[in-house]
């Protein structure tokens, strides 16, 4: 069954701000907030693929190669591909909202029992569509290899990490990133083994599922599925973000001496 459970609050939007001129009128309440929203927003999201139809947290998006289809059942979740396309094309899950900078942990686990199509979890800069945003994503490729493919300032293309296991038709492995939006590095892992990083900078950024074809690898058909999705995700706020909380502390430590002051002359 899939489960979201969510501690503090998920997104960080005009709430934020609200929450802080409610308790205006409780000074040392207000204080005390001030102190911890910084590291309030927080979430943690898990899916195993086991109901009848896809958590609100996903939607399809961008379902390019012809006749491919996305579903969920028995606990997990299939794109198959009858016919592999003539040029690279993808079938995909895409987080359905779009979060701010925050240190994330994104994995799933993958299995390829049909084809060659390859098996990705990758991260983007939204919104979708647009190019020559910062993007990263680590696959399977030609159930061959694993490789990342990444777009930053630097670099544009994609880079071998390492042979496959040679079991993927029949075993589980479990694909993970990881960003660090302090260092602004996000990392690529397959069964906890290390593969690459690089430097990225994802502002409102998207969490996406996808299978990529091409009849280069065999005219198909293919199958990959997933399972065991895991999502956890802290809020870094941007230096702007910090310079206007730090211009509402102020605004509030003073509020809360006037207050004080009025109620001493009282």
């Amino acid at each position: 069954m899939s489960n979201a459970a969510h501690r503090g609050r998920a997104y960080c939007g005009t709430g934020f701000f609200e929450a802080l001129a409610i308790t205006v009128s409780s000074p040392l309440l207000s204080i005390m907030l001030l102190t911890s929203l910084v590291s309030a927003d927080f979430m943690e999201y898990s899916d195993d693929f086991s109901g009848a139809t896809l958590d609100p947290f996903w939607i399809e998006d961008n379902v390019e190669i012809p006749g491919a289809t996305i579903t969920q059942g028995g606990g997990v979740l299939t794109i198959d591909v009858p016919v592999a396309p003539s040029d690279h094309s993808d079938a995909q899950l895409v987080s359905a909202v779009s979060l701010p900078l925050g240190n994330f942990t994104a994995s799933v686990d993958f299995l390829l029992p049909q084809g060659n199509a390859m098996a990705w979890l990758y991260a983007r800069q939204a919104p979708l569509g647009v190019s020559g945003v910062h993007r990263f994503g680590v696959y399977l490729w030609d159930n061959d290899r694993y490789n990342v493919w990444y777009s930053n300032d630097d670099f544009y293309g994609a880079k071998y990490c390492r042979g496959s296991f040679g079991n993927e038709r029949t075993t589980w492995h479990r694909l993970e990133l990881q960003y660090d939006a302090h260092a602004k590095v996000i990392g690529a892992y397959v069964d906890d083994i290390f593969l690459h990083s690089a430097t990225l900078h994802l502002t409102d950024f998207l969490i996406t599922l996808k299978v990529k074809d091409d009849d280069y690898y065999g005219p198909g058909p293919s199958r990959v599925q997933f399972d065991n999705f895991q999502f956890s995700y802290q809020v870094v706020p941007e230096p702007s973000s910090l310079i206007l909380l730090v211009t509402c502390a102020g605004s509030l430590l003073g509020l809360a001496w006037l207050l004080a002051r009025k109620r001493r002359e009282a």
